[in-house]
């Protein structure tokens, strides 16, 4: 997965957490932004399903990369952990704006 998917990926997610809030008009800090953000960077490698069920609405419709779209069950579903023999781990580095560099992220991926 090249840098910018895995940019847009995160954007995509984080942006349908927000939009598919469970109660309309909820408003959370920047801090509890960056802490769900990391909740759902931390469950991509292992396939944990408990962020996207926990924030995600019953009703919601998520785009991913490629413009497919998927309602909650779909995206459910879409999660599976990273093959067996790798490992990874996607760190929010700083929560600031920085449109046009990956310097908001640190990636790691390896096979062990």
């Amino acid at each position: 997965m090249t840098r910018m998917a895995l940019t847009f990926f995160t954007f995509v997610f984080a942006i349908g957490a927000i939009s598919c809030s469970r109660t309309r008009g909820e408003t959370i800090t920047q801090e509890e932004l960056v802490r769900r953000t990391q909740e759902f960077l931390d469950a991509i490698p292992s396939g944990d399903r408990t962020p996207w069920k926990k924030y995600f609405a019953d009703d919601c419709m998520v785009f991913d990369e490629k413009g497919q779209r998927m309602d909650k069950k779909a995206l459910l579903d879409s999660q599976s952990p990273m093959p067996a023999g790798y490992s990874g781990a996607i760190k929010v580095v700083t929560a600031e704006p920085d449109f046009g560099s990956h310097r908001n992220l640190e990636l790691r991926l390896g096979r062990n």
